[in-house]
């Protein structure tokens, strides 16, 4: 009986140690592979981003250009009378002969 006992202990301890051996194996590589998905999943996000960071800064300098134009049509229309006459003659609200600015 006492044999029998140690030997499967022996059986024990080996498949115990085999199995151990397998799981610090297995481990790493699971948490390798899922580290590379990881940086996939990384490098897949920092491209998007910086696609839309483009396309934000594209939008940026337009909106730039759409202000300063705005910025220049407001001061045309405080202080340039002969712009005013150009606008309201395309807008047919004042006629052929009638003359604002003289």
């Amino acid at each position: 009986m006492e044999e029998n006992r140690a030997a499967w202990r022996g059986r024990a301890a080996r498949s115990g140690s085999a199995a151990w051996r397998a799981l610090w194996v297995a481990v790493p590589a699971v948490l390798a592979a899922a580290l590379a998905v990881q940086a996939a999943r990384s490098g897949r996000e920092a491209a998007a981003l910086g696609r839309r960071a483009a396309i934000l800064d594209r939008e940026i300098v337009e909106l730039e250009g759409r202000n300063r134009a705005l910025r220049a049509e407001i001061r045309a229309l405080e202080s340039d009378p002969v712009y005013v006459e150009s606008l309201l003659r395309r807008w047919k609200r004042v006629g052929e002969g009638e003359r604002l600015v003289e």
